[in-house]
């Protein structure tokens, strides 16, 4: 098989489809064992090569079949392993051990240790004269630096060091001649660092930067992909947020729980402000184009919640509709997760709600739309999907 930077990729994606398959315990244990007497024999070699393969087969697992990889992390000695090879002078395994601690840092209980253990493990290494490893340590920072998510009242660094994490990624973003490897890692940088309200404010005023993650994304690679659409819904505020309810706001103050704060950049009048900016800025010609080369359900999703954020806008709708946004919005809600598929048909909705029918869905498109506005009348739809597709079908 010919090895290109997709292989470890499309290898995750393989393992994890492998995985989701195996209906039954047994199955699994089998799965297990097979990649466990893998790792148990790489690990027995004295030599370097053979950890530096057990370290990317772990890699590779934990952005696939997560719970196997986690299970293998746990294990003693593995972590202190890792944390081992970033720290040697070795350009080798200083790179795959810091796509390791990214991977690995999407467990929460994992992050607290390895801001003990390795902080400044990959302080020093952003400090290499190897941008491969500078930008894959600056990613790792971003990772850990993201661990309070979009809750404002949870700071891991020190006040400040998330934006300048984030204009760190901009120098290798926004520059063309860097190799198109590392403009892809700086995305993903961006992406953990774009749940701060901070960093998306002065990301959403940055044209440059907008324009560099479109043409990073335009290159139809997967790994590109799914960096920029997790930017750009954060951007949007497009993900799910956790309905709170004042009475459990009051036990937890009780109960002296942890309660997560919402920041002030990120009130109704700041979203709506970065969606126009975004709308305005052909952002949907750029996802109808991506819409054609994506074949992960999960980051149709993802596009479908960017879209649908953007025709919550009444101003940007007919621009939507002139940049593609109905023909990729009926593609999507049909193909995807169940959830992505919602979002499509009431992004569809709000387009039917303002413009002509003949001009938002010509020809054939608007018998294509009308089963996704049937879905928005299910009993599980919420009260305002529900309303819109009523309003969309008069």
């Amino acid at each position: 098989m010919n090895i290109t930077s997709d292989s470890g990729t499309l290898t995750s994606l393989c393992l994890a489809r492998i995985y989701e398959n195996m209906y039954y315990d047994q199955a699994r244990e089998r799965y297990m064992e097979s990649i466990m007497e893998f790792v148990k024999d790489k690990l027995l070699s004295p030599d370097i090569e053979s950890k530096v393969r057990v370290t990317v087969s772990i890699t590779c697992l934990l952005l696939g079949p997560l719970e196997v990889g986690s299970s293998i992390m746990a294990k003693e000695g593995i972590l202190e392993m890792v944390l081992v090879m970033a720290n040697t002078d070795d350009e080798l395994q200083q790179r795959v051990a810091c796509e390791c601690i990214i991977a690995v840092a999407s467990k929460k209980d994992k992050v607290s240790s390895i801001i003990k253990q390795g902080i400044d493990i990959l302080k020093r290494l952003y400090m290499s004269k190897n941008e491969n490893i500078r930008v894959r340590a600056l990613v790792g920072l971003c990772k850990l630096g993201s661990i309070g998510g979009s809750d404002a009242s949870i700071r891991p660094f020190a006040d400040g060091s998330t934006r300048k994490l984030a204009e760190a990624c901009r120098r290798f973003l926004v520059n063309p001649s860097r190799d198109s490897d590392i403009r892809r890692w700086s995305a993903e940088g961006l992406a953990y660092l774009t749940l701060d309200a901070e960093v998306k404010e002065a990301l959403i005023e940055d044209k440059a930067a907008l324009a560099a993650l479109i043409e990073v994304a335009a290159s139809g690679k997967p790994a590109c992909t799914y960096g920029v659409v997790t930017t750009l819904v954060n951007l949007c505020n497009a993900y799910d947020k956790q309905e709170i309810i004042p009475e459990m706001v009051e036990l937890a103050k009780f109960a002296k729980h942890h309660i997560p704060e919402d920041h002030e950049l990120d009130d109704p009048d700041f979203v709506t402000k970065r969606l126009l900016i975004l709308g305005q800025s052909n952002i949907t010609s750029a996802i109808y184009a991506m819409n054609k080369k994506v074949e992960s359900d999960n980051t149709r999703e993802l596009l479908a919640r960017i879209l649908n954020a953007l025709a919550s806008q009444q101003e940007i709708r007919g621009l939507m509709v002139q940049q593609g946004a109905s023909k990729a919005l009926i593609h999507l809600a049909h193909n995807g997760t169940l959830k992505g598929k919602r979002q499509a048909a009431q992004a569809l909705a709000r387009l039917g709600i303002t413009l002509n029918p003949e001009v938002a869905f010509p020809g054939e498109r608007s018998l294509e739309v009308i089963r996704p506005l049937l879905s928005l009348l299910h009993p599980e739809a919420t009260a305002l999907e529900t309303f819109e597709g009523l309003m969309a079908f008069l």
